[in-house]
């Protein structure tokens, strides 16, 4: 990956997380910006970043009996 492609992926989430925190406190947790900083570097894709979050937050919710 090209240095020119990881400032564009580190632009792209800079702008989306600041988009998200437009309507509120919303602070990313540290596992968050861990995935983040993953994608960043090409460890993981897109994709794997959605599965890890679904998977986490679907156990949780399961978790909770739906709470």
């Amino acid at each position: 990956m090209s240095d020119l492609d990881k400032l564009q992926k580190i632009k792209n989430w800079e702008y989306a997380i600041g988009i998200n925190q437009l309507d509120g406190e919303w602070i990313p947790s540290k596992e968050y910006m861990e995935l983040v900083e993953k994608q960043i570097n090409g460890e993981i894709t897109i994709q794997q970043m959605r599965d890890i979050l679904n998977k986490k937050y679907s156990e949780k919710y399961l978790n909770n009996d739906g709470k």
